[in-house]
């Protein structure tokens, strides 16, 4: 959350979504000059990251950087290097996956048989807000155009992308994913807050793919 903005508020407008944020200071008539979360957090809680204003942040999202292919001006392939990117901490994840399965009808049964031949790959629904806020670690000013425009670095790629370590992903066994049905919009009235929101399927370490060939 920036300063600035009540994200609760942002995310009903552009999602739908209530999202259980309270903020003590809404309601005065200037938000205090100087306030952080350092010392508050959550008990049994364990977090992999803070925010800026030092709030604990569980299972943040990093796409990995190295060597990735994405199609030029000329419809071709080619390489391109990208750093380590972690999704904006303002971001919810929904994930869901489907069992193949074949259901036979049997004569005078009030059932079907079902046959399992395995899993669907894992659907993860992303909804998040880039924010201006100040970078994680210093004072420099990070503006939601920036992040959106290293996130379209990411949505532009023709391959698969490498995860780094998340207890929510590995325990899922998700180790690489793709984008997918990307959307992103300005909103009215806020300025300095762009909503977006995409789709990603699981897909296997290339590692194992290359075990696999």
């Amino acid at each position: 959350m920036s300063g600035k903005y009540v994200t609760s508020k942002i995310f009903q407008a552009a999602f739908g979504v209530n999202m259980p944020i309270f903020i003590p200071w809404e309601f005065l008539p200037q938000i205090p000059p100087h306030f952080d979360f350092e010392g508050y957090v959550m008990d049994d809680q364990e977090t992999e990251a803070t925010s800026y204003l030092q709030t604990p942040v569980m299972f943040p999202m990093t796409f990995a950087g190295g060597t990735y292919k994405k199609y030029n001006i000329n419809g071709e392939l080619e390489k391109v290097q990208l750093e380590d990117f972690t999704l904006p901490f303002s971001t919810l994840l929904t994930f869901r996956r489907a069992k193949n399965i074949t259901r036979t009808n049997v004569l005078g049964s009030t059932g079907t048989v079902k046959e399992i031949f395995g899993f669907d790959d894992w659907i993860i629904d992303v909804k998040g807000l880039c924010l201006n806020e100040n970078s994680r670690g210093n004072n420099h000013r990070v503006k939601a155009q920036e992040t959106l425009k290293k996130l379209l670095e990411w949505e532009v790629l023709a391959d698969s992308i490498e995860l780094k370590a998340n207890a929510l992903f590995n325990q899922i066994r998700i180790g690489a994913v793709t984008i997918s049905d990307w959307s992103h919009q300005v909103l009215q009235g806020q300025d300095g807050a762009v909503a977006f929101q995409f789709t990603m399927y699981s897909d296997e370490f290339k590692e194992l793919q290359l075990m696999g060939n």
